[in-house]
């Protein structure tokens, strides 16, 4: 099941012009900090990003991994980190399912952001964008996994828009969730 970690790390990026959003400033940072933990475990990674934020997209053991990084505030260093793991289906999209693969994730990530360190940690995650807040699951779709996160339950059809938001495999999709116009095709060429 998904993970949303939310963390206080105020970032200082080089180059303010190289992000496509504000939702995207410092993503490349917190990534360059997890790198060197996650690479150890799964090799090569290369951060991407999209008009969303930043993120990591791998497969490990045949586990479809994800991690996604949204920036709240740039100002103050609010960022968000969505966790997931996707298991594929003959002649199906791949599913969000949980996986021993996530737990590890989920470890080293937090031994990462801990290490690096960042504040906030020890509070319960939460997305703080409207349309997409945690508060409008009952006490039983949301499982406490600890301190710092939590856990999503998507195995119970909510229609919350985060449940989609994980599900998505369209970025176009995804920006719509996030509150974001998708850009036009001819955008690039401006």
């Amino acid at each position: 099941m998904p993970y949303a970690l939310t963390f206080r790390r105020p970032v200082a990026p080089a180059d303010l012009e190289q992000y496509i959003n504000e939702c995207c400033i410092g993503g490349d940072v917190v990534l360059e900090q997890l790198l060197p933990l996650l690479g150890e475990r799964y090799g090569k990674l290369e951060p991407t990003q999209e008009d969303w934020g930043w993120f990591l997209w791998f497969e490990h053991a045949g586990v479809k991994l994800a991690v996604d990084v949204f920036t709240n505030d740039a100002t103050t260093g609010e960022f968000q980190l969505h966790l997931t793991s996707r298991k594929p289906r003959f002649l199906l999209g791949a599913r969000v399912q949980d996986t021993p693969e996530l737990e590890a994730l989920r470890e080293l990530v937090v031994k990462g952001l801990e290490a690096w360190p960042v504040a906030g940690l020890e509070a319960p995650a939460s997305i703080s964008r409207p349309h997409m807040t945690l508060q409008h699951q009952s006490h039983k779709e949301r499982v406490d996994s600890g301190p710092g996160f939590d856990r999503l339950n998507t195995t119970r059809k909510a229609s919350i828009k985060t449940g989609r938001l994980f599900a998505s495999a369209s970025d176009a999709y995804r920006a719509e969730l996030l509150g974001f116009d998708p850009q036009a095709e001819d955008d690039d060429d401006q």
